[in-house]
C-alpha cells in the first residue's frame, strides 16, 4: 500500500534496525514493536500499512534492513512496459543529483558528471526524449519568487513563505505541524513543473491529431519519497498524474545492466531542446 516501501514480515529477524532508523535517526516513529517473546512483531501500530502511518517515504528503513523484509518498491517493470508499448511516447527527466550518483553506481571516479552518458544510455534503452530537471528548478525559483512578491504586495500576513522540493519534508510538516501549512508555497516541485510543461507541450503539438501517441513521463530521482509525491493531489495536471513513474538512481542502473549496456563505454549525448538549458542555480 505504500508507494515507496514494500514490507515482507516473513523475512523479518526482529533486529530492530528499521526502528532505530525511523525513530532515532529520522525521528518519525512509523515503525515499532508489538507483542512479546516469540510473538514479537515489527511494524506499524495496529497492523496498519505504512501508508496509514506518519511515514514520510524516506526509505531509510529499507536502506538499513539486512534481510529484505523492507525494500524499495520498484517501478522498473511499469517503465519497461511503457517503453515497449508502440502507442506510448516515453519521456524522461533527470534530477541534478543523478548525474553524479549514477557514476558512483558504476564505480567511476567520485564526483564525475555523467549527464551525457545518462542521456546516451536512456536513448538506447528506448526513451523517446530525455530532459534535465534543472530547467524546471529554474522555473521553481521564478514561480516561488513571484508568489513571495505577490504576498508582500497584497499585504498577506501569512508570512514567512516556506518552500521545499522534498515531499518527505512536506508530509512531515503536514502531519506534525499543520499550523505551518498556510505558510507553505503552493508551487509544484521541479519534477512536477517539468512533467506539466512536457505534457502541456505535447498536448499542444498533438492538438487535432487523433493518432498521436500518449505521453508518459518517467522521473529519475535520487529519493524514494518522489514515488509518493507523484500521487499527491497538488502535483496533478487536470486531475491526472503529471509524472507517471518515478524511479531511483539504483533502478536506472538496474535497467542499464539488464539491457547489457556497458555504461562506461556509452557515448555522451545532449538532452532535448528547448528544455536543455539551466542556470547554475537550477543545477
Amino acid at each position: 500500500f505504500s508507494p515507496s516501501v514494500v514490507r515482507d514480515n516473513s523475512k523479518c529477524i526482529n533486529c530492530r534496525r528499521c526502528i532505530a532508523a525511523c525513530n532515532d535517526v529520522q525521528q518519525i516513529g512509523a515503525i515499532g514493536v508489538s507483542k512479546r517473546g516469540f510473538k514479537t512483531k515489527i511494524g506499524p501500530i495496529f497492523d496498519f500499512s505504512l501508508a496509514q502511518t506518519p511515514c514520510v517515504n524516506c526509505g531509510q528503513c529499507a536502506a538499513i534492513c539486512p534481510t529484505g523484509a523492507l525494500v524499495i518498491k520498484s517501478n522498473v517493470d511499469e517503465v519497461w512496459k511503457d517503453i515497449y508499448d508502440p502507442e506510448v511516447k516515453v519521456v524522461a527527466q533527470i534530477a541534478p543529483a543523478v548525474r553524479v550518483a549514477l557514476g558512483d553506481e558504476f564505480d567511476l571516479p567520485k564526483g564525475t558528471n555523467v549527464m551525457g552518458k545518462i542521456v546516451g544510455a536512456m536513448k538506447r534503452l528506448g526513451f523517446d526524449e530525455v530532459y534535465d530537471t534543472s530547467t524546471a528548478a529554474d522555473l521553481t525559483v521564478i514561480e516561488e519568487a513571484n508568489e513571495l512578491l505577490a504576498k508582500i504586495k497584497s499585504g498577506n500576513t501569512e508570512m514567512p513563505l516556506f518552500t521545499s522540493c522534498c515531499p518527505a519534508w512536506m508530509k512531515y510538516a503536514e502531519d506534525n505541524h499543520p499550523e505551518l501549512v498556510p505558510y507553505i508555497s503552493s508551487c509544484k516541485s521541479p519534477m512536477g513543473m517539468m512533467s506539466s510543461v512536457i505534457k502541456a507541450k505535447d498536448a499542444r503539438d498533438n492538438e487535432g491529431n487523433k493518432k498521436a501517441k500518449r505521453t508518459k513521463v518517467v522521473a529519475v530521482m535520487p529519493c524514494t519519497a518522489k514515488k509518493f509525491e507523484i500521487h499527491r493531489e497538488d502535483q496533478m495536471l487536470d486531475g491526472e498524474q503529471a509524472t507517471d513513474h518515478s524511479i531511483t538512481t539504483v533502478e536506472l542502473a538496474d535497467m542499464i545492466r539488464s539491457a547489457g549496456l556497458r555504461f562506461e563505454d556509452v557515448l555522451p549525448e545532449a538532452v532535448e531542446m528547448p528544455y536543455g538549458i539551466a542556470s547554475g542555480a537550477g543545477v
